[in-house]
């Protein structure tokens, strides 16, 4: 059994130079996520010669599966479009034939013819599209997509490898293997950790993913990491915004390379600012206690109004002096002179006066207690005194009134 021919195909070069020198120009062509397709199915071409010239290049295609549920089921997938995948990073599908238009195809697996009527390319046609000038030698996927009347297509596809030498093509068994990227979260966070994970169809397929990222025009290694369960993924920490998505190529690198092909995908990796944490705090809530009641505020006394000061003048007499009594003369005898004076009549009791009127050669008191032989001269001089008594009691109360509703009114006496 003759081993199949090694990959040699200038494409195969080109894409090897952008993983492994990471091409500036090639690397940002090819930032863009590639669509998102899923391996649906395999496939195998009938008819055909082998040559590499035939249109069509062969004469029907049968499927292992139906097609997908269509999106409308008004409109059902009734044929389907057979084309070449351009190797490298862009996967780039490039038409060669379609199918008849029949019943749809959505029952089972089937067998449909080409249409001989439709424009068809030969398989050298295909590949010249992408490969100009040299030989055409190397591994090559074809693909089927399941099509409706109007020419509607369903994302998910079915897939069958071919090897190309010389003028020929044959079929082999070799899968071709489908890799996506996609990221958690779907924009990276500046100095957090993101993860980035490749999924391999068919998931069988055993290998390892090798993950890098174009930085300032260089590839640089992220880690290589084993398949398990069609996965593989690492985690990255940027240190820098990218809102023009940072590329990250992941290159899958199978442990068979005759069961499985290589492949290569490149995704775009956004890194935004954290989102700001607010620096307010959070206020405690304060608990409603047991009020504590009001204590009255203290009563403030009502000051005590001052006495009216009761100090009365010292010298105010208590009574009023009695009037003096007068003494009635006696009846001048005609003959001897009497010496003798009569008796005067006795003054009541006096009060607690400072003095009484002087009578005449009598000891005066505070009554009108008149003295031996008292004569007119003496009682003048009495009734003097007692006017310039009364005069003094009128002045004294007097003020004293006026003092009293002095301090009454708050002045200062």
């Amino acid at each position: 059994m003759n081993r199949p021919a090694p990959l040699r195909s200038p494409v195969a070069l080109l894409m090897a130079l952008a993983l492994l020198c990471g091409t500036l120009a090639v690397v940002l062509a090819m930032a863009a996520p590639a669509k998102a397709a899923t391996l649906h199915g395999a496939f195998t071409l009938q008819g055909g010669s082998g040559s590499l010239t035939d249109k069509p290049v062969g004469t029907g295609v049968g499927t292992s599966a139906a097609c997908p549920a269509p999106a409308d089921p008004a409109k059902p997938y009734v044929k389907v479009r057979l084309g070449v995948v351009e190797p490298g990073l862009s996967g780039t599908f490039h038409d060669l034939a379609v199918t008849v238009a029949g019943e749809p195809l959505s029952g089972g697996a089937f067998t449909r013819p080409i249409d001989a009527e439709a424009d068809s390319l030969s398989l050298q046609d295909g590949l010249k599209r992408f490969v100009p000038e040299g030989p055409l030698d190397g591994r090559y996927e074809l693909r089927l997509y399941c099509r409706t009347a109007n020419g509607a297509e369903a994302e998910n596809f079915f897939s069958t490898m071919v090897q190309v030498t010389g003028d020929t093509w044959a079929p082999i068994a070799q899968k071709a293997t489908l890799l996506e990227v996609v990221s958690d979260p779907g924009t990276a966070v500046v100095g957090q950790p993101a993860r980035i994970i490749a999924n391999v169809q068919p998931k069988e397929a055993a290998g390892t993913v090798n993950f890098q990222k174009f930085v300032n025009e260089e590839l640089i290694d992220i880690g290589t990491v084993d398949v398990v369960a069609g996965k593989a993924e690492v985690t990255v920490t940027e240190s820098a915004v990218n809102n023009d998505g940072l590329p990250v190529v992941a290159t899958f690198t199978p442990t068979d390379p005759e069961a499985h092909t290589p492949a290569s995908f490149v995704y775009s990796l956004y890194v935004t600012e954290p989102t700001p944490t607010p620096t307010g705090t959070t206020p405690t809530p304060t608990g409603t206690g047991t009020p504590t009641p009001t204590v009255d505020p203290t009563a403030t006394d009502t000051p005590t109004p001052t006495d009216t000061p009761t100090d009365t003048p010292s010298e105010t007499p208590s009574d009023t002096p009695g009037p003096t009594g007068t003494d009635t003369p006696s009846p001048t005898a005609s003959g001897d002179a009497d010496t003798t004076g009569g008796t005067g009549t006795s003054g009541g009791s006096g009060g607690s006066g400072t003095s009484g009127a002087t009578g005449g050669g009598g000891s005066g008191g505070t009554d009108t207690h008149g003295g031996n032989g008292g004569s007119l001269a003496s009682t003048g001089a009495s009734a003097a005194s007692a006017a310039l008594g009364s005069l003094a009691l009128c002045l004294l109360g007097a003020a004293a009134v006026i003092q009293t509703r002095r301090r009454k009114a708050g002045a200062r006496p």
